[in-house]
């Protein structure tokens, strides 16, 4: 990897990093430890922003008549500098931050508040994965409520059944079990949370600061079904694998029903908190 030829920014928008800081081409975000980007490439990455810092510092240093002696003083002190920076970056990657290296002056300094992240929006691309559009409920079918309630920092949203991506109810309709197979109804579960993540999408404008907290599934189950949990596993799969353990993962509880309404298999609503 070469910061000559790639440049920071270029390295940032290879990996799907965004929202980059003005001067060191770092993302605001986070890492969740469940991002492609692995630690040896963000370290790599880390040591082309500091090489670049450090071009630039020696860059301004040159334009003073300065005794080469104490260029070279300013230079070594720059590189201790900053290979302590790595060496922090290091140890703080195990954890959910990453420091981001700018220049004040002639040295490098260590920015809290600016950190790496791959998008959620990325993630679905990279699964195969397209959210669908407003859920169209059939004719005649009041709904006086909203699909996603933000109050503060949470947020509650309404349930939720399968849908096409067109935004129509998907099928197939009817008991699990009897009607349809725990195979189907686990699909059904896991285009619930599509339709959900849309909504949320919709609602927020992005999904990359939430955080999942809880989640009640309903199976439209036939007499004698008793295996909601791996129907609503669907969802949680899904849940999982888009926004990793740590922001993903949730308590839930998963019962069988009489009916859902339009004869739906599968209706889950859920709860997350935004950072």
């Amino acid at each position: 990897m070469s910061c000559r030829r790639a440049g920071c920014r270029g390295l940032s928008r290879d990996v799907g990093l965004q929202r980059l800081h003005p001067v060191t081409g770092v993302a605001n975000g986070w890492v969740d430890g469940t991002t492609p980007i692995c630690r040896e490439f963000v370290l790599e990455l880390l040591r082309c922003i500091v090489e670049l810092q450090l071009q630039k510092a020696r860059h301004a240093v040159k334009k003073f008549p300065r005794r080469w002696s104490e260029r070279n003083d300013v230079a070594k002190v720059l590189q201790a500098r900053s290979t302590r920076l790595l060496e922090t970056e290091a140890r703080l990657f195990s954890g959910r931050r990453a420091c981001s290296v700018g220049v004040r002056g002639d040295a490098p300094i260590c920015r809290w508040g600016w950190f790496l992240q791959m998008s959620v929006e990325r993630r679905l691309s990279e699964l195969g994965l397209v959210l669908p559009e407003v859920m169209k409920v059939p004719d005649g079918v009041r709904l006086p409520f909203s699909w996603v309630r933000v109050v503060g920092k949470r947020v509650t949203i309404s349930g939720h059944g399968p849908s096409l991506p067109d935004g129509s109810v998907a099928g197939p309709f009817g008991k699990v079990g009897r009607d349809l197979s725990q195979e189907q109804a686990y699909e059904a579960a896991r285009l619930t949370a599509l339709g959900m993540l849309a909504s949320l999408r919709r609602e927020l404008g992005a999904l990359d600061h939430v955080t999942w907290l809880r989640a009640f599934g309903m199976v439209n189950a036939a007499p004698g079904f008793q295996s909601m949990p791996a129907v609503i596993n669907g969802f949680s799969d899904l849940i999982l694998s888009v926004f990793g353990p740590e922001r993903g993962q949730h308590s839930r509880s998963a019962i069988g029903v009489a009916e859902l309404p339009f004869g739906i298999p599968v209706e889950i609503e859920a709860e997350i908190i935004l950072d």
